[in-house]
């Protein structure tokens, strides 16, 4: 039997697993995830109570695609950040685009506003730094010859819902691209 193939943005949503997994090894009990993994919540999120989900794309957002470098993209017209399309000779070169997802549901554990607020704010920067400080990332190739050579940070948000007295709900989610390159 054969071994199983990847394409890239599943290869580089992998090793992001990885690289969160190995943010939160070693932080505060109450600070821990209970779920870290690609794809939607398909668990209760008040028993995993903190959730990071990486995410090929924008689940909630149809318009957060990879494109191809040559494509004109608004998200991509603010930025200084400059690169050839194509080479001759046959490459070209790709914007491949997710997101990661927290949420954390403090309606079982009853943390205090200040409390919740501070766990969220931490786990979305170390959600962040994971991201931005990738080393599995660039250099990953996947047997389509497509090989990632830069991750970028793009835009991070984070909100407060639940209410008063001790049952907090934070949400943030972080926006990612990585620039690829293809040789044909």
């Amino acid at each position: 039997m054969p071994a199983p193939t990847y394409q890239i943005e599943d290869v580089i949503v992998n090793k992001l697993v990885l690289d969160l997994e190995e943010a939160f090894a070693e932080v505060l009990p109450e600070e821990k995830p209970g779920i870290i993994r690609a794809g939607r919540l398909q668990d209760d999120p008040e028993d995993a109570r903190i959730t990071v989900l990486v995410h090929v794309g924008d689940p909630d957002d149809d318009n957060w695609l990879s494109a191809s470098t040559a494509t004109r993209d608004k998200d991509l017209d603010r930025n200084s950040f400059k690169v050839a399309a194509f080479e001759v000779g046959g490459g070209q070169t790709w914007w491949r685009r997710g997101t990661v997802e927290m949420q954390f549901f403090g309606t079982q554990s009853k943390e205090s506003r200040d409390d919740a607020r501070r766990i969220a704010a931490i786990t979305l920067g170390r959600i962040k730094t994971a991201l931005e400080s990738t080393k599995r990332v660039p250099g990953s190739t996947d047997e389509f010859s497509e090989a990632a050579l830069i991750l970028l940070v793009v835009k991070t948000t984070l909100s407060e819902g639940g209410g008063p007295p001790d049952a907090f709900i934070w949400r943030g989610k972080v926006w990612w691209q990585v620039l690829t390159g293809r040789v044909l």
